[in-house]
């Protein structure tokens, strides 16, 4: 997975002049509130596609990638 860096890390190196604590909880929240409608987002969105039977009848399910990738726009974090 690649690493995404923290919210104080992000606005150190965005910002190196006007970061404050308080903005990194800020930033911290909005995150985790985008992160869990994203999330619940794809849970709606997911589909997956049948690629018939896999020995012994059993079935093979794949999940679409693109359902999920694109289950929440970017353009919902402005």
């Amino acid at each position: 997975m690649e690493k995404i860096p923290t919210a104080e890390q992000f606005a150190k190196q965005h910002h190196p002049m006007k970061t404050y604590p308080a903005d990194w909880d800020v930033m911290i929240e909005f995150a985790k509130m985008h992160v869990q409608a994203a999330l619940k987002q794809a849970v709606i969105e997911a589909s997956v596609e049948d690629y018939g039977v896999l020995g012994e009848d059993s079935p093979f399910y794949r999940v679409e990638e693109n359902s999920i990738l694109n289950a929440y726009p970017l353009t919902n974090i402005k």
